[in-house]
């Protein structure tokens, strides 16, 4: 009887290990699928945060040229202007450039 009850110690021991073992392991992954969360949530909120400076800068820029493209445009059309004008006045030039088309 005494070995039986030395026995069923021994495997109360090891079931209470077993136990507390289970349980380390259960806090474990616990712990680490509550901070791969909070990692997961922070770097999400800073991928977000630079995408969205990302795209406010590429608006920036984008306006920004598309205004300077718009001066350009109206500079080149004033001066496309002047010289259509030019030529259209140069009545003269005009027909000898026309006559000499014609007579090739």
């Amino acid at each position: 009887m005494h070995k039986s009850v030395q026995a069923a110690l021994e495997q109360q021991d090891i079931l209470a290990e077993a136990a507390t073992i289970q349980g380390g392991k259960t806090a474990a992954v616990k712990a680490a699928k509550t901070g791969a969360w909070k990692d997961g949530f922070k770097n999400f909120g800073k991928s977000l945060g630079l995408g969205l400076a990302g795209a406010a800068v590429g608006y920036a820029v984008d306006e920004g040229s598309n205004w300077v493209e718009n001066k350009i445009e109206g500079k080149t059309k004033e001066i496309m202007k002047e010289l259509n004008d030019s030529d259209d006045n140069d009545t003269v030039g005009n027909a000898n450039y026309m006559g000499i088309i014609a007579n090739s």
